[in-house]
């Protein structure tokens, strides 16, 4: 009885964090513990994409919260078939539309973890036999260094090791990450550090900077700074988490922008062959400028550099922009071209759309990019809005 009373008190924290999850309310410390809770567990993320995809779950849950009447919370209660007494608070405000929405989702969610428990069901997302005749995983954690000299060097997660690159610097490997030696002078050479297409990679520059690569990516940097100023050469999507050093700026050349900061938290988005370039502030104040105009981004905020060379502030998702570096697709309201780039990009594979132009399809959520491309795609079609098929590394996306 007192396991079942853990079991229940867990899925009732764990559907309060959800309901928060769906109205943007989550804190910081909210989102690390409901973030632990899907990674601790198959069964658990794949619960939490189908509860968070399932509209009908979502349109109830926001319709609850406009309900403004006790009557009126007890009819729909009434057509749900579910039994529950209103809640006053000690105020005298009825506090019954927080009640009622943890009540359906409580609901939803205790029948699907409690039946997959008993019935010691596999809920691991499988492809449908012959549907999908083309299937891959994602390489990981894969690079190539590329020294000043012209040397290359494979890096892979593998075992740690530590080498030397131009000028005897040392550099360690551990994890999927290379970090440079601390504070060096000396003569400046360049390394570029390139991660294929389905591949991801992190370095440690020398000064204390942190940088992400996403897939098909590439980054220019000293093996030392010295003068006045930090630059950086990026094509593709970067994280940056900048060690600040006021008297010397951190630069970020993109194909198309420039962003000068001092010490703060963002993401570049400028791949070649695609139409703008994005960056992201997460935490601190950077300048963007694209040689003909400059502007201060915010935290929260993108700077979107278009063909037209204008640069346009607009709010933005900052936990959608950078779920990548944390190891999710992270979908919020993203339409179904975008959301099909980052799969292709990822995959390696081709997309296109058996009617020639993507649906209007939207999505909202977070897959974890660990995941097969078979698991991928049947959770996207478990929303109900679109279907694919593949062969030959091709993507077919049908209405």
């Amino acid at each position: 009885m007192e396991k079942e009373e853990q079991a229940y008190a867990n899925v009732t924290n764990v559907t309060r964090l959800i309901i928060a999850y769906l109205q943007n309310t989550l804190t910081a410390e909210e989102s690390i513990e409901l973030n632990e809770w899907i990674s601790h567990d198959e069964r658990n993320r794949i619960l939490f994409v189908e509860l968070v995809n399932d509209k009908g779950t979502e349109e109830a849950i926001n319709y609850m919260l406009e309900v403004d009447k006790p009557s009126g919370l007890n009819g729909i209660m009434s057509r749900i078939g579910s039994e529950t007494s209103i809640v006053r608070s000690k105020s005298g405000r009825w506090m019954y539309a927080a009640a009622a929405a943890m009540l359906i989702l409580i609901s939803a969610f205790t029948v699907l973890y409690f039946v997959s428990l008993e019935s010691k069901v596999d809920l691991s997302v499988k492809p449908l036999s012959g549907k999908y005749n083309y299937d891959v995983k994602p390489n990981g954690y894969k690079a190539t260094l590329t020294l000043g000299s012209g040397k290359q060097i494979r890096l892979g997660k593998g075992e740690d090791s530590s080498f030397v690159v131009d000028n005897n610097i040392s550099v360690v490997k551990k994890n999927g990450v290379i970090m440079y030696d601390r504070n060096q002078n000396g003569i400046v050479t360049y390394n570029t550090l390139s991660t294929p297409v389905s591949g991801t990679f992190k370095v440690w520059l020398s000064d204390g900077t942190e940088v992400w690569l996403n897939a098909g990516s590439s980054l220019r940097y000293p093996t030392c700074f010295n003068g006045n100023e930090r630059r950086v050469y990026l094509t593709g999507e970067g994280y940056f988490k900048v060690k600040r050093d006021e008297n010397m700026p951190f630069v970020v050349n993109s194909p198309r922008s420039t962003v000068v900061v001092l010490g703060t938290s963002f993401n570049v988005t400028d791949y070649v062959g695609e139409t703008k370039s994005i960056t992201t502030l997460e935490d601190g104040l950077v300048k963007v400028s694209n040689g003909r105009r400059a502007k201060l981004l915010r935290p929260g905020n993108a700077a979107v550099t278009d063909a037209k060379e204008q640069i346009v502030i607009e709010a933005t998702n900052v936990a959608s922009a950078v779920g990548w570096k944390n190891g999710f697709f992270t979908f919020n309201n993203s339409d179904i071209d975008d959301v099909m780039k980052q799969i292709a990009r990822w995959y390696d594979v081709r997309v296109k759309y058996s009617e020639g132009k993507a649906p209007p399809v939207h999505f909202t959520g977070d897959i974890n990019r660990e995941s097969s491309l078979s698991e991928v795609l049947k959770m996207l079609e478990s929303t109900g809005g679109v279907k694919f098929s593949t062969a030959d590394k091709t993507i077919i996306v049908l209405p």
